[in-house]
């Protein structure tokens, strides 16, 4: 049965009735690309220009193949069958497996998957003495994983530089393994593939003959290796569609070359472009919003996106006092959206970097709110961020055999799986920690003098590590800096272990954070106060000083719910993976310069462009209502920074703005952060009088200045009696407190003793009043009345009190 070529608009139709001859179609983010896509090659097929086998449709990933095979199979039946629709890596392996005798490798060649591949690196720097210290093997993975994707063989690769210098080596060498093993590793399908296609004319041939349509998706996101066998597949018949969207190029890192799409008219003189702008996803304003911003690009084809659904909401812009009061107000605006009828699966946040998710995560977690991460870790979880607590823990707890197991060769000192056996084996014999039976392997002449040594340095690093005192967060900085772990990650020079330091960074802020929340002069214990039961049990108070305690308190808060029992979940992740996803509400944080743009790109035009880009990805991501936050100040990698607005906020134009914050959300304040631990772990604020005073302030040093004061200072905000204000001060400069006579820790210990039980009154922070109905251990299952819903809270940690 033909398609219906009626039902779509005028640019889509155009598309889809251009068969022959080179076509670019500029498809704007929501403008149905894969509809064109799928239709024109099932009017192809309609019109019997082509059998399917002469068709090739190639994606970026396997579940857009995947997506794009079950569209057609709806449109054209059986005949999808026989059709090449794959990802780049997929086609190369099945031209490569057709003629891999031409390139000196048999057609039951292997894939070495990275892990293989890192393996064979690793045997290779051994084999040619090169220093993993030095030239870490992530970095040279990466050097020579840029020099295949751009067609750069051992024998061209001309390099200056030390790290390029053995990369050359170490490539060549590489080669020459993964041929003698019969073996190729992901690069090589696209450089193998290439080389195939470029020098065996018949070969070459035999494929330009067979695929007389070329269809490839995603354009813009094609690096030099996949652009030239693209253009290779295309001499001959030149019928080659190329669908993509310059705005949302946003993979240079990866090698993406956005003058592959932007050129392609220069490649092809006589093609024709069509410009796809309408948008099936977005509501006017939000579109208005994307326009704007991306026109700010020099380096892109001109198109405006426009929809025929009204204008809708106008773009919230949160203006936050810091990183946790917007972690707060996003929490709250979730729960708002989700009591008027949007599921958390229609919900999602955003983020420039990993880092962020961290403030993100813990207010989820502390309103109740389900959340999952996509494309990432949760912040606790991160490889990183358990290495930190596993030395942490070791200088707290020698005898925790896990942690040293661990890490005993994180990062790499050269002790091998052998060594880490023999001294589990000497800890089961003299029944004595893994640690002390360390100690042991230290004198063992059996051992290679240089795997000793590095046992005794690791040994060292812990034993130190026991001795630092003082300032909680220099005990800190000092046991990883003497672990080596942001040392080896900034040596490795790649970006995802430049995204690990900055995890490792916002760490120390989790450290500040319960050092700011915790006084060091406390006694273990809070005694029952009167009117309380004398014979309960003391209720012990963490110390601000103490890295015992501070590890337990992480623990008690990664130890958490984080999905409803029906698999509802607001959706976190970076707008890097939120690429092709559509949710109803989205919220992105962090829109601060340094941070977004980021700080790697500010002195860079062309980042900048891409850093725009990213904007535009994240904008277009929502449907129906886009909020934007950024924070006055904010701790983050560990460090207190206070940055400007985003310049993008700043292209969205004001009448599609509608600004809020910085005090004039509001919470009325109920004191839930005098109880026990989580006065601090949620803010560290005193009740004063008529309005909030600001408590302690960050590293920086900035002076608590109550809300009142602010106000008058910028004119911004309302009554302050309503204020919920910030959490580490940072609304001025100087330094100490102010509020005379106020004492921070009146009523602490006593709210600390708070137990509960079902039928209680309480009062939360985000969701007002509500009843206690079951008690689990430390969960307390709370009904709120203005939504009627049941929350699970850990009643440790949510910011929750018992009222009556």
């Amino acid at each position: 049965m033909p398609i219906d070529i009626d039902t779509l608009n005028g640019p889509q139709r155009e598309a889809v009735v251009t068969t022959e001859g080179p076509l670019l179609v500029l498809a704007g983010a929501g403008s149905g690309k894969t509809r064109v896509l799928t239709y024109r090659i099932a009017n192809i097929l309609d019109q019997d220009l082509a059998a399917p086998w002469e068709i090739l449709a190639i994606t970026f990933t396997n579940k857009a193949a995947a997506e794009m095979r079950e569209r057609l199979a709806q449109l054209v039946g059986t005949r999808s069958r026989g059709m090449w629709v794959s990802t780049f890596h997929s086609m190369c392996v099945r031209i490569l497996r057709a003629d891999a005798e031409r390139l000196g490798f048999t057609k039951n060649f292997t894939i070495y998957d990275t892990d293989d591949l890192k393996r064979l690196y690793k045997d290779i720097m051994v084999e040619l003495d090169i220093d993993p210290k030095r030239f870490p093997v992530n970095q040279l993975m990466n050097r020579i994983s840029q020099a295949k994707n751009d067609l750069v063989t051992p024998g061209n690769f001309d390099a200056h530089d030390p790290v390029g210098k053995v990369a050359e080596r170490v490539y060549e060498r590489l080669q020459e393994r993964l041929r003698a093993a019969n073996a190729f590793d992901f690069d090589d399908l696209l450089l193998y593939g290439y080389l195939l296609l470029k020098n065996h004319e018949d070969v070459r041939e035999a494929y330009q003959d067979r695929f007389r349509y070329l269809m490839v998706d995603e354009y813009q996101d094609t690096n030099r290796a996949q652009y030239a066998i693209t253009q290779l597949l295309a001499a001959k018949n030149r019928n080659i569609m190329v669908v993509g969207d310059d705005d949302q190029s946003i993979y240079s890192w990866r090698g993406a070359d956005l003058r592959n799409i932007l050129e392609f008219e220069s490649d092809y003189p006589e093609a024709k472009v069509v410009k796809l702008e309408q948008n099936y996803r977005s509501v006017g304003n939000i579109l208005a919003a994307a326009n704007a911003v991306i026109a700010n690009n020099q380096h892109r084809k001109e198109k405006r996106l426009f929809t025929d659904s009204g204008d809708g909401e106008k773009i919230s812009v949160y203006l936050a006092t810091d990183e946790r009061d917007e972690g707060r107000w996003i929490a709250g605006e979730i729960d708002r959206r989700r009591a008027e009828g949007t599921s958390y699966n229609n919900m999602a946040v955003f983020y420039r970097t990993n880092a962020q998710s961290r403030m993100l995560e813990d207010m989820l977690l502390r309103a109740g709110v389900p959340y999952r991460i996509v494309g990432g870790t949760r912040f606790f979880d991160r490889a990183e961020i358990r290495d930190v607590m596993a030395y942490l823990t070791l200088v707290v707890n020698p005898a925790d055999d896990i942690a040293a197991k661990r890490v005993v060769n994180v990062p790499r000192r050269g002790i091998g799986k052998t060594t880490i056996e023999r001294i589990d084996q000497y800890g089961r014999e003299m029944n004595m920690p893994f640690l002390t039976a360390a100690e042991l392997a230290v004198v063992d002449p059996d051992i290679r003098a240089s795997t000793r040594n590095a046992v005794g340095e690791f040994i060292q690093v812990i034993k130190d590590g026991a001795t630092y005192v003082g300032d909680l967060r220099k005990v800190v900085e000092m046991i990883i800096d003497k672990a080596g772990l942001i040392r080896a990650l900034q040596d490795e020079g790649t970006d995802e272990a430049r995204g690990r330091v900055e995890n490792i960074q916002e760490f120390l802020g989790v450290v500040d954070e319960f050092v700011q929340t915790h006084d060091a002069e406390e006694s273990d214990f809070a005694a029952p106060t009167v009117g309380e039961d004398e014979s309960a049990e003391p209720v012990r108070v963490l110390r601000g000083d103490s890295l015992a305690d501070f590890i337990e308190w992480v623990r008690l808060r990664t130890d958490l719910d984080t999905v409803t029992e029906d698999g509802q979940a607001v959706t976190l992740m970076t707008v890097h993976s939120s690429k092709g996803l559509e949710f109803d509400c989205v919220w992105v944080a962090g829109m601060e310069e340094t941070l977004f743009p980021h700080m790697n790109s500010v002195g860079d035009a062309a980042a900048v462009e891409e850093e725009r880009r990213l904007a535009y990805v994240a904008i277009t991501r929502a449907r129906k209502r886009l909020c934007l936050t950024c924070a006055q100040q904010r701790q983050i990698f560990g460090q207190t920074h206070a940055n400007p607005v985003s310049r993008f906020i700043g292209e969205i134009p004001s009448e599609l703005r509608q600004t809020s914050g910085l005090g004039s959300a509001g919470f009325s304040g109920t004191g839930w952060e005098k109880r026990g631990s989580r006065r601090g772990i949620a803010g560290s604020g005193t009740e004063a009088g008529e309005g909030r005073v600001f408590g302690r302030s960050s590293a920086s040093g900035a002076q608590g200045r109550s809300f009142a004061e602010y106000r008058a200072a910028t004119g911004t905000g309302r009554a302050a009696g309503s204020v919920g204000g910030a959490s580490r001060g940072g609304l001025g400069s100087g330094s100490g407190r102010i509020g005379a006579g106020v004492n921070p820790n009146e009523g602490k210990k006593a709210a600390a003793q708070a137990t509960f039980a079902a039928g209680d009154a309480v009062d939360h922070k985000t969701f007002g009043r509500g009843t206690v109905v079951k008690v689990d251990g430390d969960t307390l299952h709370v009904k709120f009345a203005k939504t009627g819903q049941t929350k699970k809270l850990l009643k440790d940690y949510a910011p929750i009190v018992k009222i009556g």
